[in-house]
């Protein structure tokens, strides 16, 4: 795929205003880190606005509310190798006894814009036109087709939504395609842990994105959201996703390396960071700050970190690490490619780390167990004049937190920072 990509967010009606606001919440934190600053993002109000950039862009994706992306890596992989005669990539259906002709449904398709030279409608209406043919190969209890093209005959065709999609992909001699297997689901990942998830939807692994289905029983998944806790007026697949949300904020990993960054910093008095891997260390050593705090939503982090400094001679961090973990049953991250190579990039910071060790250890410390957005009282209580503070991605695109908090909520929080900052002649760092 080139470079010229657009991630659209689609704002589709749902008519509980805290399910609309929360998907559009929890798809725009997906599009911001799927696009990790290389695609341009936009959001729309109603799907026919995509026309208004189909000349701008090479392609585009289109997202509606509520659609999540899990795996950014292999998600982005899949979209820089699509194929270029493919005009269209999509969920397609066309049930065989009750459609003439196939549509797509709106949680998310891929738009090659070469392939659209009209304008597109995306409405339901009737017409007589070419037939369509689909592929014997079905993605889902047969009404999934794999492809589908053009047919012989002269028929009245039903349009639903996409029809018209469609039909301009194919009359300009591009293809029109499912998502296939490889696009649902990266069959390389180990799924141990969701294997609860994968048993009861026969999945082969945890798909590689999915819709969350917002608009169903949407006063009932708003007290789902709300509490984490499932109810029985959900369908299995809005019960499944609660129980995701809730497992992700259960926080069962160790962040031995951090992959977050920071520019170029003067000197401070004090650094308040989250307590992965040695971006705190790392940031006071440049800042010769003499007071380190480190906080952290993840228990594990901030527990681990005292034990670093309490128990670590300085030698052989990894090991000394991975042993903690596998004493506490913990998973260490990053467990990305992307997080990976981001973390290796550190490896500077880290020789200048352990060197120093002696003396980060004589610095004065604190670690903090806390949610900032929550408690944000308890945060701004600890910055002080001249003080470096990074918050990684917590008000960005972090799931965790738009899983957890709404926005205005994150709004109050950032807000409240800012002024804080301004007043004590501070510095805030955010990974973008």
């Amino acid at each position: 795929m080139t470079s010229k990509v657009l991630l659209c967010l689609a704002r589709s009606y749902i008519k509980n205003p805290w399910m609309q606001n929360k998907a559009i919440q929890l798809t725009r934190a997906c599009q911001e880190w799927l696009s990790d600053g290389t695609y341009d993002l936009v959001e729309i109000d109603n799907f026919v606005e995509v026309n208004n950039y189909i000349d701008r862009y090479d392609w585009i994706l289109v997202q509606a509310a509520g659609d999540i992306i899990a795996d950014r890596d292999y998600f982005r992989k899949k979209l820089e190798t699509i194929d270029k005669d493919i005009g269209l990539m999509a969920h397609i259906l066309w049930y065989k006894d009750e459609d003439n002709c196939p549509y797509i449904h709106h949680q998310c398709f891929i738009i090659n814009c070469r392939a659209v030279k009209n304008t597109v409608t995306f409405i339901n209406k009737s017409d007589n036109g070419r037939s369509f043919v689909r592929s014997d190969e079905d993605l889902h209890d047969g009404h999934a087709p794999l492809t589908v093209d053009y047919g012989d005959d002269i028929i009245k065709r039903d349009k639903k939504f996409g029809t018209d999609l469609i039909i301009e992909v194919l009359n300009n001699g591009y293809k029109v395609r499912n998502f296939d297997v490889s696009w649902r689901f990266n069959l390389d990942k180990d799924q141990d842990e969701h294997r609860w998830f994968l048993d009861r939807f026969n999945f082969p692994s945890l798909p590689i994105r999915g819709y969350i289905w917002p608009e169903l029983e949407s006063d009932h998944y708003e007290t789902a959201f709300k509490n984490l806790e499932s109810n029985e007026f959900l369908d299995p697949l809005q019960d499944s996703v609660i129980k995701l949300f809730k497992n992700l904020l259960n926080y069962d990993a160790l962040n031995i390396i951090h992959w977050d960054k920071f520019p170029a910093i003067d000197k401070f008095n004090c650094v308040i960071s989250p307590a992965n891997g040695f971006l705190g260390e790392a940031m006071c050593l440049h800042s010769d700050s003499k007071k380190l705090i480190f906080y952290d939503i993840n228990k594990n982090n901030v527990e681990f970190k005292q034990h670093l400094y309490e128990h670590w001679n300085g030698e052989n961090y990894f090991k000394f690490a991975e042993q903690y973990a596998k004493t506490r049953n913990l998973k260490t991250e990053p467990s990305t490619e992307n997080g990976i190579q981001e973390s290796v990039k550190s490896a500077e910071d880290l020789d200048m780390i352990f060197g120093n060790w002696e003396k980060l250890k004589s610095l004065e410390k604190e670690f903090i167990h806390i949610d900032i957005i929550r408690d944000i009282d308890q945060l701004i209580s600890k910055i002080e004049d001249r003080t470096v503070l990074h918050t990684s991605t917590i008000f960005g695109y972090y799931l965790q937190s738009n899983i957890a908090h709404d926005q205005d909520v994150i709004d109050d929080a950032y807000q409240r920072i800012q002024k804080k900052i301004t007043e004590t002649d501070s510095k805030w760092i955010q990974t973008k």
